[in-house]
C-alpha cells in the first residue's frame, strides 16, 4: 500500500514538472485609445491598463493561457459618433497583449510568427458596426513569438519586411463613379490637382474604366462640389475655383467634416443634396472654400451626373476673400442702419 502512494505521489510530481515546463508566452497587455487624433489616453472602462507605443520594464505584462499562443500588437481604426459635435471622428484603439484575444474576430495564427513584431503583420479592411455610433472598418495586428516581444508598434506598416496581406472582403458593395475635374471660373474643366489621382471626367462621367467598388454597407455614391477663392496675383481679383468630384462617400471624406450619412440617400442623385456656406461651413475647413455642395445616392452608378444646386455660378469677386451671401446680408443691415441716424 505505501509503495502504491509513494508511486502515485511520484507520478503527480512527474506531471506537475511537465505542465509548469508549458507555460504560455510572457507578453506586454496593455495599450490605449486616441481619439481624434488626439494625445493617447487609458481605455475605457479600464479594460487594460495604459502603456503607449513603445513599453518599457514596468509596462504590465500577461502569461499567455495556452502555452502555444504569441504576443499581438493589435491596432483598431472606428468611425465614432460624437454625441457633443454631431459629428463623425475617427478613433484608433491600440492593444498589446497575447493572440488569444485575437481569435474570436481576426483569422491570424502564431504558426507564421517570428521571433520581431515587424516580421509577420496583417491588416484586416471590414465594415463591422459594433454599435449604433461606432463602426470598426480597418484592423491591423502583428505577431512574434518571443517572450515580451510585443514592446512595440511598427511605425510604418507599410514598411514591415513581410508584406501586409489584405483579408478579402466579402461583404456588401456599391459601384460607383471615381472620378471629377477642376475648372476656374469659366475655363473649360481640366485635370484634378496632381494631389488627387482620380481620372477626369465632366459634369456626366459614363466610361466603364471610370468605375470603383465602394465597400461596406454603409457606403453610398457621391458627387461633391467645393468652391475656391483664389486670390490671383496678375489680375488682382480673386478667381472662383471649383472641384468636382464623383466617388464614393466614404473615399471622399465628408461624414468627418460635417457628419452625413449615407443611410438617408435616395436613389437618384438629385434627391439627396446639402448645401453648405458661410457659417455653415465646418471650423477646420480650408480657408478659401466658401461653399461646398454634397450629393449621395445609394443605386449603382447612380453618381453619373453633377446636380444643379445653384442657379447660377459663384461670381468672381475682387480682393483676398470671396463675397457670398453672408456678406451681402451684412453689408445692407449696415446700410439700413447708416441711414436711419442720418
Amino acid at each position: 500500500m505505501d509503495i502504491r502512494i509513494f508511486a502515485l505521489g511520484f507520478f503527480f510530481c512527474v506531471l506537475l514538472v511537465q505542465v509548469s515546463g508549458e507555460d504560455g508566452r510572457t507578453c506586454y497587455n496593455c495599450g490605449y485609445i486616441q481619439r481624434n487624433g488626439g494625445a493617447p489616453e487609458p481605455l475605457p472602462d479600464h479594460e487594460i491598463e495604459y502603456c503607449p507605443d513603445l513599453t518599457n520594464g514596468q509596462s504590465p505584462i500577461k502569461k499567455c493561457a495556452d502555452p502555444n499562443d504569441c504576443c499581438i500588437v493589435r491596432r483598431e481604426f472606428k468611425n465614432v459618433s460624437n454625441s457633443e459635435t454631431g459629428k463623425y471622428q475617427t478613433d484608433l484603439v491600440v492593444v498589446h497583449g497575447c493572440q488569444e484575444s485575437t481569435t474570436e474576430h481576426y483569422n491570424v495564427s502564431c504558426t507564421e510568427a517570428s521571433e520581431d513584431i515587424n516580421g509577420n503583420c496583417q491588416m484586416f479592411e471590414m465594415d463591422n458596426t459594433v454599435n449604433q455610433d461606432e463602426t470598426l472598418f480597418k484592423a491591423e495586428i502583428c505577431l512574434c513569438n518571443k517572450d515580451r516581444c510585443n514592446n512595440k508598434v511598427p511605425d510604418d506598416f507599410s514598411s514591415t519586411p513581410s508584406a501586409p496581406t489584405t483579408t478579402p472582403y466579402n461583404g456588401p458593395k456599391t459601384k460607383c463613379y471615381d472620378c471629377g475635374y477642376m475648372q476656374i471660373n469659366n475655363d473649360p474643366p481640366a485635370h484634378l490637382p496632381e494631389t488627387d489621382p482620380a481620372a477626369f471626367c465632366g459634369d456626366f462621367a459614363n466610361p466603364s474604366d471610370l468605375e470603383k467598388e465602394c465597400l461596406g454597407a454603409s457606403d453610398c455614391c457621391s458627387v461633391i462640389k467645393v468652391f475656391h477663392a483664389q486670390y490671383n496675383d496678375q489680375t488682382k481679383v480673386n478667381d472662383t475655383v471649383t472641384v468636382v468630384r464623383h466617388g464614393c462617400f466614404n473615399d471622399l471624406g465628408q461624414s468627418e467634416h460635417y457628419g452625413l450619412s449615407c443611410a438617408d440617400a435616395s436613389g437618384n442623385i438629385n434627391e439627396d443634396c446639402k448645401v453648405f456656406a458661410d457659417d455653415k461651413l465646418p471650423v477646420n475647413h480650408e480657408t478659401d472654400v466658401f461653399r461646398e455642395e454634397v450629393c449621395m445616392c445609394k443605386q449603382e452608378l447612380c453618381n453619373n451626373q453633377v446636380p444643379t444646386t445653384t442657379t447660377s455660378n459663384p461670381t468672381t469677386t475682387a480682393g483676398a476673400v470671396a463675397i457670398t451671401a453672408g456678406h451681402i446680408i451684412s453689408l445692407l443691415a449696415s446700410a439700413v442702419l447708416s441711414l436711419t441716424f442720418l
